[in-house]
């Protein structure tokens, strides 16, 4: 199995410094690397990075820069696409991505945190193992948002 990880920044791929979140290179790959270290190494994941930044920063080039990312990974034969984003706007994001790929035979899931991924709370590791558990059930078409809410249920949202 091959999944694409596109990054966009957001809590998911923040840090706290200095008392303030900010977005953090470091943090990128730790979904991954924890993915690994917790579950069967059967997925292999590539990944891209077309921005990076807090979601509340998000604008309308950040967003074609995003569904041209999709449409590149759709073109090279994955299994699934996760982008990892920030909460404020992933609203926005998702809603694109639906219009423009609600159609195609792959499976784009977005993930977020309500913490950055140090702090305990995070539930960014859940809501990325709900993606990856999605894509692998074989679900072909689609936009989904997955997400672990503070009492502990996991949804998977559709987009539409």
């Amino acid at each position: 199995m091959k999944i694409l990880v596109i990054f966009t920044g957001g809590t998911i791929g923040s840090r706290v410094q200095n008392g303030w979140i900010s977005t953090d290179e470091a943090t990128k790959y730790t979904l991954i690397q924890n993915y690994r270290e917790t579950c069967p190494n059967d997925v292999v994941f590539e990944t891209a990075e077309p921005y990076f930044l807090l979601s509340e920063n998000l604008s309308a080039k950040n967003i074609n820069l995003l569904i041209s990312a999709i449409d590149k990974g759709l073109s090279e034969s994955y299994d699934g696409i996760i982008v990892t984003h920030g909460t404020d706007t992933l609203h926005f994001s998702a809603a694109a991505a639906h219009l423009a790929f609600s159609a195609v035979n792959t499976p784009i899931v977005f993930v977020s945190a309500n913490f950055p991924l140090e702090n305990e709370k995070s539930n960014g590791f859940d809501n990325f193992e709900g993606a990856v558990a999605l894509i692998k059930s074989g679900v072909k078409t689609g936009v989904y948002i997955s997400y672990k809410n503070p009492a502990g249920e996991h949804f998977i949202h559709s987009a539409d």
